[in-house]
């Protein structure tokens, strides 16, 4: 008998702004589905106790009109966290969200699988990420009423689905590498890839294949990555790990704008006897380098050593 797949839930937040500890909560849409079996949904706009600015009524459709006699947050948060339960939470940029949750003293310790960040290693070179670019890329149809929670919500399902779809796709040995990446433990998707290659070695009663060539030799392969440079944001900076952790500074880490600097005016270390690729490659990662450094995004790079 097949294993059946895991039940998620997919969210998303309609809110007055950015910022989780000052802003309010305009729209809650889940979806709990397993696989592509939708089990159950639930949505509600919530009275944020507060005007709700112009520019966010435009992007929403949401306005004070529609929100006289919704229902404050407190009276509906025990229904959704006993919706969600303890399961994963999927989404797209799903750290924003569960944030507010969070704040809230909801979801403290369910797993985040963010449709954004798996985009990132899935769909690599996109020109943008957001969750229309992202479905247009998966062939997924956006319906109309894009910034309402279900809409958005049903979209990020589907999204996760059709990324889930071509993780299925990649051989064992590049799912092996994605399972074994050097990145935090506290990096969502390491879990999630980790239980995807579980899955997959229980599916096929494999316990390992031989791999071959280098890393970015397979994820140029199946993912379409320029082998040279391997670039993608494992975890972006954020304050949605654990309640009231903060981004901090290290004292003794020299000011980035500093190393930038010291980069951009280095002189190139290669022999004059290398031949033009291993220029290349060296002017191709220090761009990557500085790319990651400016934009402050997290740089996986395979060096080979003595090449």
């Amino acid at each position: 008998m097949a294993k059946k797949p895991p039940v998620r839930v997919a969210l998303d937040l309609e809110t007055t702004g950015l910022h989780a500890e000052q802003d309010a909560i305009l729209e809650v849409a889940a979806i709990k589905f397993q696989g592509v079996t939708v089990l159950d949904t639930l949505q509600t706009l919530v009275a944020p106790g507060r005007a709700v600015p112009y520019r966010v009524q435009r992007l929403t459709g949401i306005t004070p009109q529609q929100l006289i006699g919704a229902p404050q947050f407190e009276s509906i948060a025990t229904e959704l966290q006993q919706f969600i339960g303890d399961y994963p939470i999927v989404g797209h940029s799903i750290p924003f969200d569960v944030g507010f949750l969070r704040r809230r003293g909801l979801v403290r310790t369910n797993a985040l699988i963010d449709t954004f960040e798996l985009a990132t290693v899935l769909l690599p070179s996109l020109p943008s990420y957001n969750l229309g670019q992202v479905a247009e890329a998966l062939g997924v149809s956006v319906a109309p009423g894009r910034h309402r929670a279900m809409v958005d919500t049903v979209l990020a399902m589907e999204v996760f689905l059709a990324l889930h779809q071509r993780l299925q796709t990649v051989d064992l040995a590049l799912l092996k590498d994605l399972a074994n990446l050097d990145a935090p433990h506290s990096w969502p998707l390491l879990a999630f890839f980790r239980q995807e290659l579980r899955d997959r070695q229980e599916k096929e009663g494999l316990r390992g294949v031989p791999i071959r060539g280098s890393l970015g030799d397979r994820f140029a392969a199946q993912l379409g990555m320029d082998p040279r440079v391997l670039s993608f944001a494992i975890a972006r900076e954020s304050d949605m790990q654990a309640d009231g952790v903060q981004n901090l500074e290290v004292d003794t880490a020299p000011p980035i704008l500093n190393t930038i600097e010291q980069i951009q005016n280095s002189v190139e270390v290669i022999p004059e006897q290398a031949d033009q690729t291993a220029h290349l490659g060296y002017r191709t990662a220090r761009k990557a380098v500085l790319e990651a450094l400016s934009q402050k995004t997290t740089l996986l790079m395979e060096v080979t050593l003595g090449g």
